[in-house]
C-alpha cells in the first residue's frame, strides 16, 4: 500500500530502536494500519553522524509492511537533541527567536548557521517580584537533520516535522476527564528520563533527567559481573524480588530505580511551588523502562498518585492484516512516540 491522503507515518528514531506506526485515515478517523520495532546494539547517531545502517533497516522495515513512501513525521534520538528552559520577559515574535537563540549561545558553542532551533511556550511564572514567560527550547545540529531529510525523501519518504519525542507523546494522552488538574508524563527512555507537565491540554513544565533505562543496566552490570546485555535483558523481567541468590542484582535495580523516582517526586514539588497552578492529579508512563514489571508501583509507592503505563492502542481502531496485533499492545510503551507522530495531523 502506499501512502496517500490521510495516511501518515510517524518514525521515532530511538537510542539504539527504531520504531515505526502507519495511521490510516488521519486526523478524522484514524486506524491504526502497520508498526515496526528494530532494536540494535549500536547507537542510532553518534558524535557527528548516524549509524550507517540505519537507513537500510528504515527501508527494510517499509518494505516488510508494504509502504511505499508518502509523508512523515520524524523523531530524533535524545541524545542528539539539547533542551533548555528558560524564563524571559515578554517581547514581540520577531525579537523572541533571537533572544531565545542568544541564550541557547551562551551553553553551546555553536555558530547560529550551524544550530536548528524551535521552542514551545509553557506560560507565566512569577520570578521574585516581576511575571516572566518560561520556554523550552529544542536544539539540534543542521547537518545531521539535513542528511536524514534527503535519505528519507530518497526512499519517498517526506518528513513534514522533526519533532523531540516525549512532546509527539502528547497526542496519545487521554482526555482530562473534565478535572483542572495537571497530568504528568514520564518517558523513561534509554538515556534519560523526559518528565512533561501538561494542564489543560499545554506543557506546562519540562524537566530531563539525565538517568534511564541504561543507568539501571549499567549498576546491574557493575554489582553483578553481568555483561552490559547479559544486565539489560535481566533489567526487562522487572524490579527483582531480591530472593533466590539475586540480592546484589535486586539492590542495583532498585537502588538506581528510586533515585530517578526520587527525582521526579522533587521534580513535580517544584513544579507545584513554582506555578502555583495546582497539584498534578495522575501520572502517565512511557518509554520502554515503563514497560518493565513493578516500576509503576515504585512510583506511585513513593508518589502518593495514581500512576499508570500509557497504553497508546486503547481507542484506536487497527485495521485488518495487522500483524502480531497482540505483540503490538504489549509494546504500547515503546511505540508511544511513533504513534503520536502518526496522529500529529
Amino acid at each position: 500500500m502506499s501512502i496517500g491522503s490521510g495516511k501518515v507515518l510517524g518514525i521515532d528514531i530511538g537510542r539504539r530502536d527504531l520504531k515505526i506506526v502507519q495511521v490510516n485515515g488521519a486526523p478524522k478517523s484514524p486506524s491504526l494500519a502497520a508498526w515496526a520495532i528494530v532494536a540494535k546494539e549500536k547507537r542510532s547517531f553518534e558524535g557527528d553522524g548516524w549509524r550507517p545502517d540505519l537507513f537500510e533497516d528504515i527501508a527494510l522495515s517499509l518494505q516488510l509492511n508494504g509502504i511505499k513512501g508518502g509523508k512523515a513525521y520524524v523523531s530524533l534520538p535524545d541524545d542528539m537533541v539539547r533542551l533548555s528552559y528558560r524564563k524571559l520577559p515578554a517581547m514581540p515574535p520577531e525579537e523572541l527567536k533571537s533572544a531565545i537563540v542568544w541564550e541557547i549561545r551562551k551553553e553551546w558553542d555553536l555558530a547560529v548557521d550551524e544550530m536548528v532551533v524551535d521552542y514551545i511556550e509553557m506560560g507565566k511564572v512569577v520570578d521574585g517580584t516581576s511575571s516572566m514567560n518560561a520556554y523550552l527550547a529544542v536544539v539540534c545540529r543542521k547537518r545531521p537533520l539535513e542528511f536524514l531529510g534527503r535519505s528519507l525523501l530518497d526512499m519517498g519518504i517526506k518528513v513534514q516535522s522533526l519533532e523531540f519525542s516525549t512532546l509527539a507523546q502528547i497526542s496519545c494522552l487521554p482526555a482530562s476527564g473534565g478535572t483542572n488538574n495537571a497530568i504528568g508524563l514520564v518517558d523513561l527512555g534509554a538515556s534519560q528520563t523526559n518528565l512533561i507537565v501538561l494542564k489543560d491540554g499545554s506543557v506546562r513544565f519540562f524537566r530531563m533527567i539525565p538517568s534511564g533505562g541504561d543507568s539501571i543496566s549499567d549498576a546491574i552490570s557493575q554489582a553483578t559481573g553481568l555483561t552490559w546485555w547479559e544486565a539489560e535483558k535481566h533489567k526487562r523481567m522487572g524490579v527483582p524480588s531480591g530472593e533466590g541468590g539475586d540480592e546484589q542484582m535486586a539492590r542495583a535495580f532498585r537502588g538506581t530505580l528510586e533515585l530517578i523516582v526520587d527525582e521526579v517526586f522533587q521534580t513535580l514539588r517544584f513544579y507545584v511551588a513554582e506555578r502555583k497552578e495546582g497539584p498534578v492529579e495522575r501520572l502517565m508512563l512511557t518509554g520502554g523502562g515503563a514497560l518493565m514489571p513493578g516500576v509503576d508501583g515504585a512510583f506511585q509507592d513513593v508518589l502518593g498518585l495514581p500512576v499508570e503505563v500509557l497504553n497508546p492502542f486503547g481507542n484506536l481502531p487497527v485495521s485488518a492484516g495487522v500483524r502480531d496485533s497482540d505483540m503490538m499492545v504489549s509494546q504500547g510503551g515503546r511505540l508511544v512516540t511513533a504513534l503520536g507522530l502518526a496522529l500529529k495531523e
